[in-house]
């Protein structure tokens, strides 16, 4: 009897898995991101591409410094065949994953990294900071709110939007914003919640941001890491953001 009732119960989780998994894909026919490390070349025909690149010291808990920063876009889509106007909110899709997260991190002995979103063509706006540290098998997520002004993405084209660094210092009371303000809000944004926010201490420090432009050194290093990219043409545009209580400085 009892082999029978954990029988019925297994199939009970499967049926409800099997019916979750086909409302996602239901769900996601729209205009998506696309996978820069997918099985297959992503195709530019409807999509550009996004580059930013950034960096992080951590002066409040130095051990638990950057593996993973990216960015989280809002915009609207125009896709003219199927669809007449749509939205469009996701992070830099090398980014998600479950727990620690995968795909491309900052590479060994460095802080920085360049990385890419494949969005479809549209307006957009830069609206986060996001990563990940992991100092050993624990994980933590970074991820706090900023502002841009908004800039295009074309088909088959590259944008480039600025280079952020970030210092991680000890927030006070008259700091607005903790690193990990948002972490828990995007659950694909591979942050760990449970385990590692605490450890981290990310809630006690407030980020400082410094913006630039690395331009010629973070495309370079983007075409040889995604060699289907060789061809494209990026344009040099670093955005106007801002970060409300944090410094402002532009090279």
């Amino acid at each position: 009897m009892l082999k029978l009732f954990m029988s019925h119960r297994y199939l009970q989780l499967f049926a409800v898995f099997l019916i979750s998994t086909l409302m996602a894909s239901c769900a996601s026919t729209g205009p998506r991101a696309l996978n820069p490390r997918g099985p297959a070349d992503p195709s530019l025909v409807k999509h550009g591409v996004v580059a930013m690149s950034l960096d992080m010291i951590n002066e409040f808990n130095p051990k638990w410094g950057p593996w993973k920063l990216g960015g989280y876009f809002s915009g609207s889509i125009v896709e003219s065949e199927k669809y007449e106007k749509d939205t469009f909110e996701g992070g830099m899709t090398y980014f998600p994953g479950p727990g620690v997260g995968m795909g491309d991190g900052i590479k060994k002995g460095r802080t920085d990294m360049p990385a890419i979103a494949i969005l479809p063509a549209g307006t957009y706006r830069l609206t986060g900071i996001v990563g990940s540290s992991m100092p050993g098998i624990i994980g933590a997520g970074i991820h706090f709110p900023i502002s841009s002004e908004t800039f295009k993405v074309e088909a088959g084209k590259g944008v480039y939007i600025g280079h952020i660094s970030i210092r991680a210092k000890e927030k006070t009371s008259s700091d607005y914003w903790s690193l990990d303000q948002l972490v828990g809000q995007h659950p694909n944004l591979g942050h760990t919640t449970i385990v590692g926010q605490a450890p981290a201490k990310f809630s006690k420090t407030t980020p400082v941001l410094n913006f630039s432009n690395r331009y010629e050194e973070s495309i370079m290093e983007l075409k040889l890491d995604y060699p289907y990219l060789v061809d494209v043409k990026f344009d040099n545009l670093p955005l106007k953001i801002y970060a409300e209580g944090s410094e402002k400085k532009s090279d």
